[in-house]
């Protein structure tokens, strides 16, 4: 198996509004292009809010480990995933959603997470509410320990209760030396901060994460939190072409239009510009595309030039509808070549 997924498996329930002032509509605080976990008991009240102010355009399985391990599944690549899904009709509706990759270990739980994404429909702008489950995993079952060899990369995200980083530290910490770990944290695990995830971190060998992901987690501007992180990650050069270029972890800043940026040893190593496209539909798991698409090329031999080029491509490719949408295109070569052409990114 090329990779196994862990992290949070969401129902996505994206809604459309007039304005970018969704506190306004909600009646809680979030801003535009951020993150709020809540109980589960305030989504009823939160779903009545939006069909008086927004118009629901779609739903889709989500969560961003398994929005990555369903688009290198499309890409051809093998995957499964760990992970908590409902045990009622919305976990049928997220396990159908993850076409080609094995969910066969995915544990069925009371009900399924859900998120809300907001969109507003000017400015595009989107922001997430995740309603998180009333009960939730904290011990890796013995079916997902006797898989984990047989995996060549894990990668995880964030689960919506914090809790569950020691499910997660479990399975990196019996990861062997030639497997890799990447780890995107997101909004919810950077918010508490390095110390909490330092036992992830010293076994990672790729971190993705953000701009004010970074600030999040260790209070220092982007240049130096994330060489602060670098120090922090696994010592040990995986034999992959990029980690000879990097001599070691890489640290990839995603900067939404402004591109990314990769940090390696020596500090800044490459910084490339993001993909015009003509048309911005849904940004949502835009991030979580970038991953595929560096992982996947990284697996082909590509240095990371490469690796960031089609990290970019993905995302720009993800944008151009709502959802897991887009994905559609990526099971017919001459659709995923056309599509390219249509939003106008490089074939």
């Amino acid at each position: 198996m090329d990779f196994a997924g862990c992290g949070a498996l969401n129902l996505d329930i994206i809604y459309e509004l007039q304005s970018s002032d969704f506190s306004n509509v909600l009646g809680f605080d979030l801003q535009p292009g951020h993150e709020v976990v809540l109980p589960r008991e305030r989504l009823a009240g939160t779903l009545e809010r939006l069909s008086e102010h927004g118009r629901m355009i779609a739903r889709s399985g989500g969560g961003s480990a398994a929005n990555t391990m369903c688009i290198l599944a499309a890409m051809g690549r093998t995957t499964m995933f760990f992970g908590v899904a409902g045990a009622e009709k919305a976990g049928e509706e997220v396990i159908a959603s993850m076409r080609g990759v094995d969910t066969s270990l995915v544990q069925r739980l009371n009900e399924n997470q859900v998120c809300i994404v907001l969109l507003s429909r000017k400015s595009r702008d989107r922001g997430l509410c995740v309603f998180s489950a009333s009960q939730s995993l904290f011990e890796v079952p013995e079916t997902w320990m006797k898989a984990l060899p047989h995996v060549r990369c894990l990668h995880l995200s964030s689960f919506s209760n914090p809790r569950q980083l020691r499910l997660q530290e479990e399975l990196a910490g019996h990861l062997e030396a030639h497997q890799l770990l990447s780890l995107d944290p997101g909004e919810i695990y950077s918010a508490l901060g390095r110390e909490r995830l330092t036992g992830l971190l010293k076994r990672t060998n790729i971190l993705f994460i953000t701009e004010h992901e970074v600030e999040l987690l260790t209070g220092m501007a982007v240049y130096d939190g994330a060489k602060c992180l670098l120090s922090m990650l696994c010592s040990h050069r995986p034999e992959f072409k990029l980690f000879e270029q990097t001599a070691g972890a890489i640290v990839v800043v995603k900067q939404g239009k402004k591109g990314a940026a990769a940090f390696g040893c020596d500090g800044l190593i490459l910084q490339m510009n993001a993909c015009e496209v003509k048309e911005v539909v849904d940004t949502t798991g835009a991030g979580d595309a970038f991953n595929a698409g560096f992982l996947s090329a990284m697996f082909a031999g590509e240095g990371l030039e490469v690796c960031i080029k089609e990290g970019h491509r993905m995302a720009a490719l993800s944008i151009s509808d709502f959802g897991r949408n887009w994905l559609n295109v990526l099971v017919a070569s001459d659709g995923f070549f056309q599509h390219l052409k249509g939003i106008g990114l490089p074939v």
